[in-house]
């Protein structure tokens, strides 16, 4: 799960639904830190997590271009779902699973809230000439 903010990969969550049903539902969904999905995960292969996240970081890019020519609005923030072989040792192999939109779930993601919805009070405020002195709108905007 990489959460992209304004085209810039800035959380990524190592997560994986454990069990497939016979019905083929995913189940049973955990998250782990990064050094633990590295040795769980990837049998300590940290070259083959290296990979991944490499891979991902090049598919966020382009799947942000790719959102942003298709939105008649400027975006705010992407998750994007990736699946992860581990063919070989120092390899992975990395399938885009899911492009979520902007209400898309955080799980994994602690610091959403500060990171995002500064940027959406922005990006509502982006078109409206606050003349209220002192009213903060001018300071959120001028950070962003």
């Amino acid at each position: 799960r990489v959460g992209v903010v304004r085209g810039q990969v800035v959380n990524i969550a190592y997560t994986r639904m454990n069990t497939v049903t016979e019905t083929g539902y995913f189940t049973d969904f955990v998250e782990l830190p990064r050094e633990q999905a590295v040795e769980q995960w990837l049998s300590g292969d940290e070259a083959a997590m290296a990979a991944a996240e490499a891979e991902a970081r090049d598919l966020c890019g382009r799947w942000w271009t790719a959102v942003e020519v298709e939105s008649a609005e400027p975006l705010l923030s992407v998750r994007i779902d990736f699946l992860v072989c581990h063919p070989a040792r120092g390899a992975a192999e990395v399938w885009t699973c899911e492009v979520g939109e902007q209400g898309y779930s955080s799980v994994g993601w602690e610091a959403f809230p500060r990171v995002v919805f500064p940027e959406l009070f922005v990006d509502c405020l982006d078109d409206v000439d606050c003349q209220v002195e002192n009213c903060g709108c001018r300071e959120a905007i001028a950070a962003a």
